[in-house]
C-alpha cells in the first residue's frame, strides 16, 4: 500500500543542492564523508507524520503515494523548501553597533540577531552587509528519499512511536487501547527519559485514534543511580 497523508512513516534521505553538495541526511556515515558530521545530531532514520509539515513542504508531498522500500528522487523548488530570497531581509547596520557588542563581523560568519539568525556578507566603510534570509533560501534541492516502514495499524504506530522517543518499553496494540510495560529496572537517567516518553508517545497516539493508554513497570530504587555515581566519583577525587 502506499503513504497517504496522515500515515506515520519512517524514512531516511539525503538532500543536495544542484551542485551536488550534500546537506543534510540521515547516513551518518554520508555525513562524516561529506564533512556536515554533526557529533550533537542523531543520525539514523526519522519517524515523521506524513502530510503534517515535519519535513520541508516538497518532501512532505513527494512522500504521499511511495510505497515502502521504494527509493525515490525529489526536485524541491526554492519555494517548496526553503523560501525564496526576499531581497528586503539584505540590510545594512553600522559598523559601530557590532563593536559596541564586542563582535568582529566577519564576511561568511553566522551571527544572533534579535533571535533571528543571520549571515554577514560584507564589511566595508564602516557598513555591515547583514543577510537574513535563510542561507539556503533561493536554492533548489534534490531529495533521495526512502521509506522504510509505513505503519497503518494502531499496533504498527504505537510501534514506531516507541522507536521515534527511544523508549525502551513492550508496546503493544489492541483495538483502540495500548499497553506500555516498562519492566522491571534499577531506576537511573535512562528510565526517567522513558518515563517522559510515555507522555509523548500517548499524546501522538491520541491523534492517531487510540483511546486508552495503559502502562506499567517497577524501579527499584535502593541503587545509585548514574547521575550520583558521577557526582559521587568526582566528590572523592
Amino acid at each position: 500500500m502506499a503513504v497517504e497523508k496522515g500515515d506515520l512513516v519512517k524514512i531516511e534521505y539525503t538532500a543536495y543542492t544542484k551542485s551536488g553538495e550534500v546537506i543534510d541526511t540521515t547516513d551518518a556515515e554520508k555525513a562524516k564523508k561529506s564533512g556536515i558530521f554533526d557529533p550533537k545530531k542523531r543520525y539514523g532514520a526519522v519517524v515523521v507524520r506524513a502530510g503534517h509539515s515535519e519535513l520541508l513542504e516538497g518532501v512532505d508531498e513527494g512522500i504521499i503515494g511511495m510505497k515502502e522500500n521504494e527509493p525515490k528522487e525529489l526536485e524541491i523548488a526554492p519555494e517548496k523548501a526553503f523560501g525564496k530570497r526576499d531581497e528586503d531581509l539584505v540590510r545594512i547596520i553600522p559598523l559601530r553597533q557590532f563593536k559596541e557588542a564586542n563582535i568582529n563581523p566577519v564576511p561568511g560568519q553566522v551571527i544572533n540577531i534579535d533571535n533571528t539568525p543571520a549571515t554577514i556578507r560584507a564589511v566595508n566603510s564602516g557598513r555591515v552587509v547583514v543577510d537574513f534570509n535563510h542561507p539556503l533560501s533561493g536554492v533548489p534541492l534534490r531529495y533521495e528519499v526512502k521509506v522504510l516502514k509505513d505503519a497503518k495499524s494502531l499496533d504498527e504506530k504505537a510501534q514506531l512511536l516507541a522507536e521515534k522517543y527511544e523508549m525502551k518499553a513492550d508496546i503493544k496494540a489492541s483495538g483502540e487501547n495500548v499497553s506500555v510495560d516498562l519492566g522491571a529496572n534499577k531506576f537511573d537517567d535512562k528510565r526517567a527519559r522513558d518515563s517522559a516518553a510515555v507522555a509523548l508517545v500517548a499524546r501522538e497516539l491520541k491523534e492517531h485514534g487510540a483511546k486508552k493508554l495503559q502502562f506499567k513497570g517497577e524501579w527499584d530504587l535502593t541503587g545509585e543511580d548514574s547521575k550520583e555515581k558521577e557526582d559521587a566519583h568526582e566528590h572523592r577525587h
